[in-house]
């Protein structure tokens, strides 16, 4: 189930979540945003979106282990 709250008047969809990324990711996914003109937040919810379909249906699978 998808649930959507729009934040009094700001544009913005869906719920909040902070992430922390290393300076490299934060560069390379500023660069691959700027490139194809797309916001990093839309890269970020299109890869969240294939990494937890391919869990789903068993298509990957995290390392045992994986450290934050």
């Amino acid at each position: 189930m998808k649930t959507t709250i729009n934040t009094a008047g700001t544009g913005r969809t869906g719920k909040p979540l902070t992430i922390y990324l290393a300076e490299d990711q934060f560069l390379r996914l500023d660069t691959v945003a700027k490139q194809r003109r797309v916001a990093k937040s839309a890269l970020v919810r299109y890869a969240l979106e294939r990494l937890i379909d391919q869990m789903e249906y068993g298509q990957f699978e995290l390392p045992l282990g994986l450290a934050e």
